[in-house]
Parts: C-alpha cells; sequence; structure tokens
C-alpha cells in the first residue's frame, strides 16, 4: 500500500535553521532526500515533497506572509493527504490562527510545527516533533488547521505560547488540549473528520487594527493617533476583570465612544496571562457597552486581534464586523461548560 503524501511548507525559524550557532535566515535549508537522511523513519511515514516557502524569522513574518502562504496551501490543497508547515516559535499562532480563518472547511489537515533548535542539532526535541507533525499530517482522521508540539495537538485559536525556549512551548488556554499523540490519537473533542470538501477561502486581510494595552497613565490620545494614521479597529487589552481606566482625563470611554460612532470597531478583552472568561464588574460593563465597546470575554486576545483583521477583510460594514466577531468559526469562542478548571503550565 502506497504511503501518504504529504506537502511540507518551509517558512523559517529555528526548526528550519542549519547547526547550534546559525543566526541568519534566507538560505535554503533543506530539500526532501536531506530531510531523509537526517530522519530515516520519515520513510516509514509518509512520501514527503519540500516547498521552501521563505526563510523567516517569525518575528519578522508579517500578515502579507499569511496572506502569500494562504494562497499557496489553498492552490495545493487537493495534491496531498496532509499538509505541514514548518515555523519560529514567536509568531506561529498569529500565523496559525489566520490560515486557520481564511482556510476553513479543510478536506485535509494543515499542520504547524515550530521548535526553538534545529533539526541538524543533537536535540531530539526539534526530530520528535517534526516526526510527530508528519505522523499528525499522514495518519489522525482530522482535517482543521492545528499545532503540534510536545506529543500534542493544539488548536492554534485557543494557544498561546508560554515558554520561549522549552520543548514545551505551547499551551492550550481556557480547555484541554485538544489530542495526546503516541502510537493513535485521543482526542478530547470532537473534530471535522477528512474528506471531500470545498474549501471556504476568504483570502483578504486587514492589517489596520490597533492593539491597545492599558496601563496606569496610558493617555487616551493615543488612540485618536492610531485613527489618524487610518486604522479601521481596535482591540483594547484591558485590567484582569476587563476593566479600563473611567475616571479623570485618563478615561478611557470618550476616546472608545468617537471611534464607534464613526464605524470603528472596538474590542476590549482581558490582559489576564491565563485568558478565560472575563466577568466585567457591573457598572463599567454598562459604561463600555454605552460607549459602544465590543466585549469579547471567551476569546484569547491574540486570536481576537486576529480575527478582527480577517473580518475587517471581508466586510467594512460595522454590523457584518461584529457579527463575524460573535460568530465561532474555528473553536476560537471557548464554551464555558468544556472550561478547564486548572490551567497545567507545567
Amino acid at each position: 500500500m502506497s504511503l501518504p503524501k504529504i506537502l511540507v511548507v518551509t517558512t523559517g525559524g529555528s526548526i528550519s535553521n542549519e547547526g547550534d550557532n546559525a543566526k541568519s535566515f534566507g538560505a535554503v535549508r533543506y530539500n526532501a532526500p536531506n530531510l531523509l537522511k537526517l530522519i530515516p523513519e520519515i520513510r516509514q511515514i509518509a512520501t514527503i515533497e519540500l516547498m521552501d516557502m521563505m526563510s523567516l524569522d517569525s518575528i519578522d513574518i508579517l500578515p502579507e506572509d499569511w496572506l502569500m502562504l494562504a494562497e499557496y496551501l489553498h492552490d495545493n490543497i487537493n495534491r496531498y493527504d496532509g499538509i505541514v508547515v514548518t515555523h519560529g516559535l514567536d509568531t506561529m499562532t498569529y500565523t496559525a490562527s489566520a490560515i486557520a480563518f481564511m482556510l476553513q472547511n479543510l478536506p485535509i489537515p494543515i499542520v504547524f510545527a515550530g521548535i526553538y533548535k534545529p533539526l541538524s542539532e543533537s536535540s531530539f526535541d526539534a526530530r520528535n516533533n517534526f516526526v510527530a507533525a508528519l505522523k499528525v499530517a499522514a495518519q489522525a482522521d482530522l482535517a482543521e488547521v492545528c499545532i503540534v508540539n510536545d506529543h500534542k495537538i493544539h488548536r492554534p485559536a485557543l494557544t498561546r505560547l508560554l515558554r520561549a525556549t522549552d520543548a514545551r512551548a505551547y499551551t492550550t488556554i481556557g480547555v484541554p488540549h485538544l489530542a495526546e499523540i503516541s502510537d493513535t490519537f485521543h482526542f478530547n473533542f470532537p473534530v471535522n473528520p477528512r474528506g471531500k470538501r470545498k474549501v471556504k477561502f476568504t483570502p483578504t486581510l486587514d492589517a489596520h487594527v490597533g492593539l491597545i494595552v492599558v496601563h496606569p497613565g496610558f493617555d487616551p490620545d493615543i488612540i485618536s493617533q492610531y485613527r489618524d494614521h487610518n486604522y479601521r479597529g481596535f482591540l483594547i487589552l484591558a485590567y484582569g476583570s476587563g476593566c479600563v481606566p473611567s475616571h479623570s482625563r485618563y478615561s478611557l470611554l470618550p476616546a472608545i465612544k468617537a471611534a464607534t460612532d464613526d464605524g470603528i470597531p472596538v474590542l476590549v478583552t482581558s490582559l489576564a496571562a491565563l485568558g478565560g472568561a472575563v466577568t466585567v464588574r457591573a457598572d463599567l460593563e454598562k459604561k463600555l457597552t454605552a460607549s459602544g465597546a465590543t466585549l469579547i470575554p471567551n476569546m484569547l486576545w491574540e486570536t481576537a486581534w486576529v480575527k478582527l483583521m480577517w473580518a475587517l477583510g471581508q466586510t467594512s460594514d460595522y454590523a457584518k464586523v461584529l457579527n463575524l466577531i460573535n460568530t465561532n468559526f474555528v473553536h476560537e469562542i471557548t464554551n464555558p461548560a468544556d472550561a478547564s478548571d486548572k490551567i497545567s503550565v507545567d
């Protein structure tokens, strides 16, 4: 019986870098024969084809690169049984979430794999994670965008980078991770299975989304300065309980109302490190609602920021943008019934 045919797309990051001290990006690092020589167990899993799309440190990957990647994946998705995308750790959740929003109703899995050490190092970390990602792409009855890390499968819209230099870099927030990887796959939630279907492809983003981090003494005039540069939406990271300053000249409420009155969506969520449901104090919730702000208590802020870019890329109609934000497309809005009592960060 023939092996599954898997496309490996490289974007850069340490997993594609070469050698202990390699710091530069831009050169082609691997081809399929090199990977087979370096990781011979691949031969038992899949037949691979490799596309060196870009060789960038993930901190240099931009929304325009997300669009280029989405276009390439869409154009090639029906030629393979699964796709693995190698990516640097720092911004992988942003890229994977953007791809999940732009490519929905998938027929096969698109698996993101990122590691803090190169494949060519003596450490087994990169090798094991790459092999695990390849197994998911080739064998799992799953047709979603996902992240593979530390023998676990994560949905990118629910995932946060908690350790920048550790094999256990990523953690699913608010609910259990999607699955464990061993000889088989043990899913904690229902998943979209493989199958012939037409991809819903929406390759448009608007990167003019301001990310506002509330802090003591934050000047609301900064929001006006963003607007002067044609920003079309804002995500405000409020204090832990979802609160923003509402008194004296540091009140954000007038600036929020001015923006929403002009049809600019303003989302408010919590800066709390581990996310989860946010209950805003009743008096402030009333003020925020009156100012036109949209509270998003059950979505990670990283995901909300990417989703607002995607929503604004689909429509300029204010009500339609908010409807998209409040619609659950890729499991990004957590159901309180599925919530974990504790988040493991071990």
